[in-house]
């Protein structure tokens, strides 16, 4: 997407039908005060037949087994928390210090 046609909010507005037309041939590049704030383009050129989506989440799913790895082997206690103070996450070291197994 980096060939983009850049046109105002004003001008999209005005003309949404043209753009929305436009927007199915190249992505088109929504300006607010000259800074770019929206691309509104088709959905083949955003994801293309969702190879992305598959790779990106085989690389996550990579980069979370090393990191549990990690804080597996880890020689401290560690434990992760979510936004309520709920425990998320324990590592070996953190269940055999509290003398139970950590429920997730």
């Amino acid at each position: 997407m980096a060939n983009r046609v850049a046109v105002s909010s004003a001008d999209f507005i005005r003309n949404i039908g043209h753009w929305q037309s436009e927007a199915m041939r190249q992505p088109i590049a929504i300006t607010h005060h000259g800074r770019e704030r929206l691309v509104l383009a088709a959905v083949d050129q955003f994801n293309p037949s969702g190879t992305a989506d598959t790779a990106m989440q085989a690389e996550f799913a990579a980069i979370k087994a090393a990191a549990a790895a990690v804080l597996e082997s880890m020689e401290d206690g560690f434990l992760s928390f979510d936004a309520h103070a709920r425990i998320q996450s324990a590592n070996v070291m953190t269940e055999a210090s509290s003398a139970r197994r950590a429920i997730l």
